[in-house]
């Protein structure tokens, strides 16, 4: 998948974490992450969590991984946020 920020620009350095397994990693320059996940792995939902100091943090319940990777766009948090 890949991680924007508000201007649309690739997202390097965000934290990408699966909850179930507690996997995370960063985003590459290109804003691009990636998870190995094994064919035995059973089918089933999976928690996506994205986030960054300063930014919204994502969180979206997938059913399975779309074919077409998953594009994210963080936004800045509010000042009163």
């Amino acid at each position: 998948g890949h991680v924007y920020d508000e201007s649309n620009n690739p997202f390097a350095g965000v934290n990408v974490s699966i909850d179930a397994t507690g996997t995370t990693h960063q985003t590459d320059s290109n804003g691009y992450f990636e998870f190995d996940i094994p064919a035995e792995q059973p089918k089933g939902e999976f928690r996506l969590t994205v986030s960054q100091t300063g930014y919204n943090t994502y969180r979206e319940t997938y059913f399975q991984i779309p074919k077409t990777g998953i594009e994210i766009y963080l936004k800045p948090k509010s000042k009163n946020e």
